[in-house]
């Protein structure tokens, strides 16, 4: 009897042996245990342990569950958000074109008298300059004409000065606080070299430098109907000054 008793004691104490069990069994079971005894009594159902590091394990697991956004999809969202933006953006000045072309339309069908068109700090694309440019071409009744910081670049302005090179009624063209650069400069004046309506242009802030500034002493050599002529702020030197200076002595304007 004594025998059979030690035996049962000893078989026992092996089935609560914590060195014979796998730790991961253990945890399993013991997660298991705790689960059913919090779903009895009603309780919150998150699982909760007495042992301190099965807890922390089970936190740390919870946390890798979540989902996280990284970098690189915030990234990617800002991106989306910034094209969305200059879509935007894309769309308001296309619908600021358009409504420059119904009213062009308008008042070249007799329903309206358009003399000015100002488009100043309206940031345009080739695109919209190119669209513009064929009806101011064809326009009669415009007469002012002013793109003072829309942010065209060299070719859109050379685009649209070719096309007015022989308007018969514009009056006043402003392209000023535009990066043309001298290339830009050279190419506008070159175009309107011989327009006879043209009386102000404006011309200021366009970065033309000295190189722009004698483009420009060719253009009042040989026009001789421009009144005002705008050049502040091109960083024009005393080299560009003489040039103007020179072309205005044949300039009876």
């Amino acid at each position: 009897g004594v025998s059979a008793s030690s035996n049962a004691t000893a078989a026992s104490n092996a089935s609560v042996n914590p060195s014979s069990i796998n730790p991961s069994s253990h945890r399993v079971i013991a997660v298991q245990q705790e689960a059913r005894t919090a779903g009895t009594s009603g309780g919150s159902s998150e699982v909760r342990t007495q042992r301190p590091e099965l807890n922390r394990e089970m936190s740390t697991d919870s946390v890798k569950s979540t989902s996280v956004k990284t970098p690189k999809e915030t990234g990617k969202e800002g991106e989306k958000s910034d094209a969305t933006k200059k879509t935007s953006e894309k769309a308001k000045h296309s619908v600021a074109i358009q409504n420059c072309l119904k009213r062009l339309a308008d008042a070249k069908d007799g329903k309206r008298d358009l003399k000015m068109l100002l488009l100043c700090d309206v940031k345009l694309s080739d695109a919209d300059i190119n669209a513009l440019t064929p009806a101011v071409k064809t326009s009669t009744s415009l007469r002012s004409l002013s793109l003072y910081g829309s942010g065209i670049t060299a070719s859109a302005a050379k685009v649209l000065a070719e096309a007015l090179a022989s308007h018969e009624f514009l009056t006043m063209l402003d392209l000023g606080c535009n990066a043309l650069g001298a290339k830009g400069v050279e190419d506008v004046t070159t175009a309107l070299l011989h327009n006879s309506t043209l009386l102000n242009l404006g011309m200021g802030s366009t970065d033309m430098q000295d190189a722009g500034a004698t483009a420009m002493s060719h253009v009042l050599r040989m026009n001789c109907s421009l009144t005002e002529v705008y050049l502040n702020s091109n960083n024009i030197t005393e080299v560009g000054a003489q040039e103007l200076a020179g072309a205005l002595v044949f300039n009876d304007s």
